[in-house]
């Protein structure tokens, strides 16, 4: 377990997990609780109250846990990483205007 260290890769891993769990209407971004749930869950973090959080209140959470790093590149591996490799665009979902 590390403390979380933004910059760099941890940095885009954690804008990737967070932009492929956010509830995509509406400013700011936001994570909905069920989502953060399965996201924390997921790295071992816990917390006493889910709720939706955008980007940076979730920073805010990380840099104040023990974290580790390897659960992060694992989680990143297995829910973004894969999409992006698979390459073929099947659909594009842009606003109405």
């Amino acid at each position: 377990m590390t403390q979380w260290s933004f910059g760099g890769a941890n940095n885009f891993q954690l804008f990737c997990l967070f932009n492929r769990f956010c509830e995509p209407h509406g400013l700011p971004l936001k994570i909905p609780p069920k989502q953060l749930g399965f996201l924390l869950g997921k790295l071992n973090v816990q917390l006493d109250d889910y709720r939706e959080l955008t980007l940076q209140e979730l920073i805010s959470i990380l840099e104040s846990k023990p974290i580790n790093l390897g659960l992060v590149q694992k989680l990143f591996d297995e829910t973004v990483l894969d999409i992006v490799m698979q390459g073929d665009l099947k659909a594009k979902i842009c606003p109405q205007g």
